[in-house]
């Protein structure tokens, strides 16, 4: 995304990199949700399979799902208050 946003004016570019240098620099644990919850997952919200990980990884960890999708994306709409979008 933030490549996009760059490509579209609406981020500088060394904005984006200073973003994503706190990314790099975040203490992240890499984790996978249930594999054989995403396909239903992705069912269930009428999400792409892409979506439908963070969706079943959000779930299983009951966390909120953070998103710059839009608001009326089906998915997002049906996640209700388990959702954040921030755009």
């Amino acid at each position: 995304m933030l490549r996009t946003y760059v490509r579209r004016g609406e981020l500088e570019r060394s904005i984006a990199q200073e973003i994503y240098q706190l990314h790099l620099e975040s203490p992240l644990v890499p984790m996978e949700p249930d594999q054989h919850k995403t396909l239903e997952c992705a069912f269930d919200y009428d999400a792409t399979m892409y979506d439908a990980v963070y969706i079943a990884l959000c779930r299983s960890l009951d966390v909120p799902l953070i998103t710059a999708e839009k608001t009326t994306r089906p998915w997002v709409v049906k996640l209700g208050d388990n959702v954040r979008v921030v755009l």
